[in-house]
């Protein structure tokens, strides 16, 4: 009897806690910041876009794989030491697969920047604010979106497209390949979306941040690649025609659009802003971001494992500029 009661008592102990230990027990999150409680003001919508630039910028981007990755698969450069990295040699002689480490880093940087424009996309409209100022943030996310899945889609092809944002990691842990055609027909999507909502500039003349003629001009990409060749010649029209409206135009002396200490010149369309001292990086990008990364014997900080393969510049100012 002693143990049937002994019994009772511990099942129904049992109960008490679990019935009311959802209520009683459970703590909120005070340390994790989620979209539902982020996106509250203007300053908030501002800094979730500003975020996806930071993905821009840094050593497995802009700052240095990207544009390592793209200029080995063409002809810009070449290996200037046969003792480099693997995972360069192998991109350089065509023999890099899903493993290379240099494409996991452009790959895997990407997605994270797109996970910050969908963020930034799915969180803004909840903010009360212009609508105008509201509907040219948005833009510039997805115009943000469109430029990640431009390299992905043509260094890759068909790829997973990520439209949304992901509250559940679990809903896209095998997600399938879209097709690069429907790829393709997302990102000019997204760009007409920024044509219409972007400003024709900013105060300050910046250049780090998506215009109108910015939009225009990813989209006459685009359609290049596509070889819809009347589109493409559409766009770039506008983005000619409407020059001074843009503050666009040709520098007088080409060597200019490379010395950073002039900052942003008329012939920038859209730029993406040396990102030094960057916390965690050792100031890689004192290195690492520049017009071509890693140019053998440049004249820059740091070191370098890749050989130009055309006449610089400095040069062609030498011999005339023939």
């Amino acid at each position: 009897m002693k143990k049937n009661t002994l019994f009772r008592i511990l099942v129904l102990t049992t109960l008490l806690v679990t019935s009311f230990s959802c209520t009683k027990l459970d703590e909120k999150a005070v340390s994790i910041l989620t979209p539902e409680q982020y996106f509250k003001t203007e300053a908030d919508a501002e800094a979730s876009v500003m975020g996806i630039y930071s993905l821009l910028a840094n050593a497995d981007s802009y700052g240095r794989r990207l544009v390592m990755v793209l200029q080995l698969l063409g002809d810009d450069c070449d290996i200037g030491d046969i003792g480099t990295q693997s995972s360069r040699i192998q991109l350089n002689s065509f023999r890099h697969d899903s493993s290379n480490q240099d494409v996991l880093a452009v790959w895997r940087t990407a997605y994270l920047g797109i996970g910050a424009a969908n963020a930034a996309i799915d969180g803004i409209p909840a903010v009360t604010m212009n609508d105008t100022k509201k509907a040219a943030l948005i833009a510039e996310a997805r115009l943000l979106r469109a430029l990640y899945y431009y390299h992905l889609v043509q260094l890759f092809g068909d790829i997973p497209y990520i439209g949304e944002y992901v509250s559940d990691p679990s809903k896209v842990t095998n997600i399938s390949k879209t097709s690069a055609e429907k790829v393709y027909e997302n990102i000019i999507a997204d760009c007409e979306f920024a044509i219409k909502n972007l400003p024709d500039t900013y105060s300050g003349a910046v250049k780090a941040r998506p215009t109108k003629g910015s939009a225009h001009t990813l989209l006459a990409s685009v359609y290049m690649i596509l070889k819809r060749w009347p589109e493409a010649a559409e766009q770039a029209e506008i983005v000619i025609k409407n020059a001074s409206t843009y503050q666009y135009g040709l520098v007088q002396d080409y060597q200019n659009l490379w010395k950073a200490d002039l900052g942003y010149q008329s012939e920038h369309i859209w730029v993406v802003d040396f990102a030094g001292k960057m916390t965690g990086e050792n100031n890689a990008n004192v290195d690492y971001t520049a017009p071509m990364t890693g140019v053998r014997d440049a004249d820059m900080l740091g070191w370098s494992d890749l050989q130009q393969e055309c006449i610089t510049v400095s040069l062609m100012k030498t011999i005339g500029k023939k």
